[in-house]
This record gives structure tokens, sequence and C-alpha cells, in this order.
């Protein structure tokens, strides 16, 4: 039972978007790298960020970083502080509820011998959860686990946007994941305060 939810950019986000952003990322690029370096991100730097952000993406588990949030629910609030002083883990399960997460990946992309500078994208995640099945000890989360998450995103580079294209994808969320101890604090916390714990 330790299961996390990892996700392949490819089926959230569409080669499409990872041109368009490349194309816009290379009008907004000076002149330091010369006219080689603008023509080399638009014509191959969109498979480029889809590479390096793919790859970031894979070796990080979300369900922690949505359950950081979950602080938020009335529910989890109120059954956190109830378990504040019990070290037995005591299962909520959530109804249907949205979340939005907001990644931001730096990558720097290398074409025919030139390297861009750092590149700041962001990746907004967009979940619907259902049924969802939280373990609570001591006023944290502990375990997550059952129900499903429908998940669409968004890839942006400044103030530009670059639709995914793609349809939501489904992740059922498996038998169970343990959190290291002391596991997800939420007790009487917001979830951007819990976040930073």
């Amino acid at each position: 039972m330790n299961e996390g939810l990892y996700v392949d950019l490819g089926t959230l986000v569409s080669q499409q978007a990872f041109d368009d952003a490349a194309a816009t990322i290379s009008a907004q690029q000076d002149e330091e790298g010369g006219s080689r370096m603008k023509r080399a991100l638009s014509v191959l730097g969109g498979p480029k960020i889809a590479s390096l952000m793919a790859e970031k993406l894979a070796q990080i588990d979300l369900l922690p970083i949505f359950a950081r949030a979950w602080g938020g629910s009335p529910e989890l609030k109120a059954e956190a502080d109830k378990s504040a002083a019990d070290p037995n883990p005591k299962f909520v399960r959530l109804g249907k509820f949205e979340q939005i997460v907001e990644l931001f990946p730096i990558v720097k992309i290398s074409v025919l011998g030139l390297t861009s500078q750092p590149l700041k994208l962001s990746l907004t995640l967009e979940a619907e959860f259902d049924a969802v099945e939280v373990g609570l000890a001591k006023g944290h989360i502990v375990e997550a686990g059952g129900g499903v998450c429908q998940l669409v995103a968004l890839l942006r580079y400044g103030q530009f946007s670059f639709p995914a294209g793609l349809p939501p994808v489904e992740f059922k969320l498996g038998s169970g994941r343990k959190f290291e101890q002391p596991g997800i604090k939420i007790t009487g916390k917001k979830a951007e305060e819990s976040a930073a714990d």
C-alpha cells in the first residue's frame, strides 16, 4: 500500500501546445543567441520542452501535493481536530470536489549546440476527485486512496496560455498511499499554510 499519483505529461498536454509555447518563447528571446537560436527554438523547441517537462513530472508524486490542500475541507478539518490526540487512523470519505495545483518547472533547452536561458513555465493541473478515502491520525493526513481523479492541464509561459487540447484523464487512486510520518498536517490550517510545512 504505497501507491502514488504519477502522470504521463503526454496524456495531459498536446504536442501542439508545446509547439505553440516554443514559438512564443522564440519570439520573446533577446538577440543574445542570435537568429540561429531563435529559429532553433521555434522549430525544435516544442519537442524539447515536452521531453524535459515530462521527465520532471514523471518523478513527482502529485498525491501529497494535492493532499496538502485538503485541509480546506470542512469535513477533514472537523475530523482532524478530533483526531489530534488519537494515534489510530480514522478514515473519512470525501465527496466530489475540485482542486487546482500550479507547478513551475524551469528548463534549459539545448538545440544545435546552443543552450537557452532558463525558461520559467507553469503547468496548471485542474483535478476533480471523487470518493477519496483519507486516513487521519494526530491531526495529520497519514493515508489516502480509493476513489478517482480526473485531470486536465494548461501550459503557460508568462502571460501566454497554451490550452492542452486534450480531454480529461482519469486515474484510479488505488488501494492507498501512506505518507511518511507524522503525515501531512492540516489541523486548523488553511491550505497555503499547510503546504509550507
